[in-house]
């Protein structure tokens, strides 16, 4: 069993919250396997993606967070967005603070099932987002779920779709262990058993999946049995009916649920009551970390730009300071530009040296001198670079 990391009051537990406040509020590496279904649909009918708002649904902050520290991720979402579009993007930047705050959470030798389980395959440009968190050396498998063989569609231009993907990656493969040869518990012998499970094939046709409906209990004792260990402690952030957290309970498992409607621990009791378990501790507030606020990789800490005690400023206020302070000119090169928006905002110091996001290790850049100190060359590194290139013009 596992040594327990988590804050007080967070073992076989839901929260009735918004799930990244949850997470900001777990310790890191506390959580040994993460199984996420985001609700990608948001209700309704029609394609899933339309309901979702850039405008009204991504918050500055974030945009923010991912440009200082995660900018591969938001070169990531930029791509969805751009060939996907924008209810597309802002699905994939909400969805994209979260698995960082996932990654956080989980040890070192844990691992993350992303269920796609999605009528307009999401898992196309959900597979680069998580490249782009998890690193796709971290990635496992693209394990496809068989749903129902007889299912049928009103379009006669295309087959129905009767699958849906798992997507799943470790957080350090090099650490992580797991055992796909398990049995399901269901089967008598090994003659029975499903063949390409016996064979650990990422082709899971013994489990019969209602498309549209909540996955069958049997498909999360499947991912709990061979990801983790009895006592281990997974987490669902999107717990829905709670069919995983019963799953884990079943298994032996610690859990921790996480969902924002209001009758949230009626459904996961009653779900948990027809499997004959317990129910669960029932939260509204988040936990208090226990760790310092430490996390796993130091440079991935979310530190607040400030100017001066108890101001907090944002990209769009530094950029505004820097402007009013130094003109519209690029400090790298000192050339001048009639609009502001031929400038972008970056460090002096690199993120990766150690450098904070505050105020004081900010400077206005040109496209092209931003391009060239990429995420490792200091302001003076750059202008030094530039001399050699003659690009730097006398001030």
């Amino acid at each position: 069993m596992n040594k327990i990391n988590l804050p007080k009051g967070c073992n076989r537990v839901l929260f009735q919250a918004e799930n990244l406040s949850i997470l900001q509020a777990l310790n890191s590496e506390s959580v040994d396997l993460v199984i996420a279904d985001p609700p990608l649909s948001r209700g309704g009918k029609g394609d899933a993606h339309d309901r979702w708002q850039w405008d009204k649904d991504i918050h500055e902050s974030w945009l923010d967070e991912l440009q200082d520290d995660w900018p591969d991720v938001l070169d990531a979402i930029k791509v969805i967005r751009a060939t996907h579009g924008d209810s597309v993007g802002a699905a994939a930047c909400y969805l994209a603070v979260r698995l960082i705050a996932m990654r956080r959470v989980l040890r070192s030798d844990g691992s993350i099932y992303m269920n796609c389980k999605s009528n307009n395959y999401a898992h196309y440009w959900l597979k680069l987002l998580m490249d782009s968190i998890f690193d796709r050396k971290n990635f496992l498998n693209e394990i496809v779920v068989c749903g129902d063989a007889h299912r049928r569609t009103r379009k006669r231009s295309k087959w129905a779709q009767a699958h849906y993907v798992q997507l799943w990656y470790a957080k350090d493969r090099r650490k992580f262990s797991a055992d796909c040869s398990v049995p399901l518990p269901d089967s008598k012998d090994d003659s029975e058993e499903d063949e390409s499970f016996a064979h650990g094939a990422d082709w899971w046709g013994d489990i019969l999946a209602a498309m549209k409906k909540d996955a069958p209990i049997e498909l999360y004792e499947k991912i709990i049995r061979t990801a983790s260990s009895e006592g281990a402690i997974v987490l669902d952030p999107f717990c829905a009916a709670g069919t995983a957290l019963a799953a884990a309970a079943k298994l032996r498992r610690r859990y921790i649920g996480v969902d924002l409607r209001a009758d949230m621990h009626r459904v996961v009791s009653d779900r948990m009551k027809a499997e004959g378990l317990p129910g669960a501790l029932c939260r509204t507030r988040a936990p208090k970390r226990t760790d310092d606020g430490k996390v796993a990789v130091p440079f991935l800490r979310a530190i607040k730009a400030s100017a001066g005690k108890g101001r907090v400023m944002s990209h769009k206020k530094m950029l505004e300071h820097l402007l009013n302070e130094h003109g519209c000119k690029c400090q790298g090169c000192n050339r001048k530009f009639d609009d502001a928006r031929y400038l972008e905002l970056d460090h002096n110091a690199p993120r990766a040296d150690g450098g904070s996001n505050d105020l004081s290790n900010r400077v206005l850049l040109c496209g092209p001198c931003n391009r060239a100190k990429r995420h490792t060359l200091t302001l003076s590194g750059l202008r030094e670079l530039n001399r050699k290139n003659g690009w730097l013009l006398d001030e």
